[in-house]
């Protein structure tokens, strides 16, 4: 049997937008909140409030923490074995004892871990009590390697392996007294910690803010694990932002299988209520989106789905399959709101708005293509002339973190379905079987459709709602193409030069799956027009 490990991650949670335009609350659903009957769950929780060193300091809400899931997990019907201040040996032992009961007994993993963690030369350790670290390079020797939990759980053939590390709260990497735990990459896994990398996580008397969502939400029949932890992450934003410290959990995906700690009917929309953007079974967790739409000419309008600040990681891993050198990691913190179009722009919408039609695939339901950025860039000017967006918002190209932070949809994986190529298919339009120039091409599957793009929206979209991030058009960016990518707070480069290359996303129907990653990223003219190249908008305020 096939296994996944997932360690608790994010969904960014999506808010409201004030403004005069029809709104629609979307629900996707996906499949019936079901697990397989009698599967066998296990779960090994760890906590170490008081390490014995200077270095680490006194985490008392440690015990709660661990009641708290114990109380929980055993709810949802898992066998829990608990270890209390462990030193390293006793830890490594437990860790062990632990992946040997995974081997026995399949079904479901479970590692959950509270206290200290750090980083060191890119590996992550858990802090263990009486660790005896008085410089960085002593973490190797004295914690506990997160590498060695993941590959205890990994080959035992459960169906699926979950992690939940509450931790990086008094801090240790590449110098005493730095950040906490740093990103963990890892092929087919689901990776995450209740902060991102760098940062540290909330604690108090009464146990962490992560913890505790994390305990509200597991017991709440009919969620998926993603859509649990996307409530876990707003509760968690909403009470360290009011205790002046926000806090963001942070993760990278790549799980395949559904997971439900409560099996049951979830909350869904009323009847009547506008319906499933994606048919059962399609394998997305469920997410609720808010979309609104601007009605361009009569029976032709473009729904824009809206995206919460936050952060995640732009760009990929050195390992990552089809990795470029222009994908360098970095971490990315976008601190305002955006809308993005839920589809790219069809040439319907175009015509509403230009009154022409330059694309050489034709049909209104089709992606605009042959379209050169500044064509683009001249359609947002015409659109916010006509819709006229209320309170300070305007039609624009989406900034590079824009596009790859919602293409992710609260992913760190290679696509936003998994981290593997092979259900690309079902998701977007690219160099498929049909394809025969690239002999890299995939030669197994077929998207169904040929050498051409597609109607938008004819694939699976990603967690978010949005179609098309993978595949059918490269999609053009607002700002110039730079190699080593632009990181930080709302990047967007050091100038808006008109002779450099500006940069499109998202591959096209007639790329190899590798340029469909949502890391990948390709520079042209801004005068390049092809019938590979269209575009999509999205709302931004100043």
């Amino acid at each position: 049997m096939k296994s996944h490990s997932l360690i608790a991650m994010l969904l960014l949670p999506l808010g409201l937008l004030a403004q005069e335009t029809p709104e629609k609350s979307v629900r996707i659903i996906t499949r019936d909140a079901t697990t397989p009957a009698g599967e066998p769950r296990v779960a090994l929780i760890m906590g170490v409030s008081e390490v014995g060193s200077p270095i680490f300091g006194s985490l008392p809400g440690i015990k709660q923490d661990l009641g708290r899931m114990k109380a929980t997990l055993e709810a949802a019907q898992f066998e829990v074995h608990v270890v209390t201040e462990p030193t390293l040996v006793e830890a490594h032992k437990a860790i062990d004892d632990f992946g040997d009961r995974l081997l026995a007994t399949k079904g479901v993993g479970l590692f959950y871990f509270s206290g200290h963690g750090g980083e060191y030369n890119g590996a992550n350790y858990l802090i263990p009590k009486g660790a005896r670290i008085t410089k960085p390079v002593d973490v190797m020797q004295e914690a506990i390697a997160a590498k060695r939990v993941i590959g205890r759980m990994e080959g035992q053939g459960t169906r699926v392996n979950i992690i939940f590390l509450d931790c990086c709260r008094n801090d240790l990497t590449k110098s005493a007294g730095g950040p906490g735990l740093a990103v963990m990459q890892a092929q087919g896994t689901f990776i995450g910690f209740a902060t991102a990398s760098e940062m540290t996580a909330a604690a108090s008397m009464n146990g962490s803010p992560y913890t505790t969502a994390l305990c509200k939400f597991m017991t709440q029949p009919g969620l998926s694990i993603s859509d649990m932890h996307t409530r876990v992450t707003s509760e968690v934003k909403t009470v360290t932002r009011a205790a002046g410290a926000e806090q963001t959990p942070f993760m990278n995906s790549g799980l395949s299988d559904l997971f439900y700690f409560m099996p049951g009917a979830a909350d869904l929309p009323p009847p009547g209520a506008m319906p499933p953007v994606m048919p059962a079974g399609g394998g997305i967790a469920p997410v609720d989106v808010k979309i609104s739409a601007f009605q361009l000419a009569p029976g032709v309008e473009m729904k824009f789905v809206h995206c919460d600040s936050g952060s995640f990681y732009l760009g990929s891993p050195n390992d990552e399959a089809g990795h470029g050198d222009d994908e360098a990691a970095g971490f990315v913190r976008l601190t305002k709101e955006f809308w993005i179009a839920q589809t790219e722009c069809t040439q319907a919408q175009w015509q509403a708005v230009m009154g022409s039609n330059p694309s050489e695939f034709k049909g209104p339901n089709q992606p605009m293509n042959n379209v050169s950025y500044n064509d683009a860039m001249n359609f947002c000017l015409r659109m916010n002339a006509a819709v006229k967006p209320k309170d300070g918002w305007r039609v624009s190209l989406p900034t590079e973190a824009q596009w790859e932070y919602a293409c992710r949809a609260g992913t760190q994986s290679a696509f936003s379905f998994d981290a593997s190529w092979a259900d690309l298919w079902m998701h977007g339009n690219y160099a498929d079987k049909s394809y025969t120039q690239f002999t890299h091409g995939d030669k197994t599957h077929s998207d169904g459709v040929g050498n051409s793009t597609a109607a938008v929206a004819t694939y699976r979209p990603n967690a978010w709602g949005l179609y098309d991030m993978h595949g059918n058009v490269w999609e053009w960016c607002v700002h110039p193409y730079y190699k080593q990518q632009v990181v930080g707070d709302d990047p967007w480069g050091t100038a808006n030069v008109a002779s450099m290359n500006r940069v499109m996303r998202g591959g096209s129907w007639m790329t190899t799956y590798d340029k469909c990653r949502s890391a990948s990223r390709s520079p042209g003219p801004a005068e390049t027009r092809r019938n590979s190249i269209g575009f999509r908008v999205v709302l931004v305020k100043g």
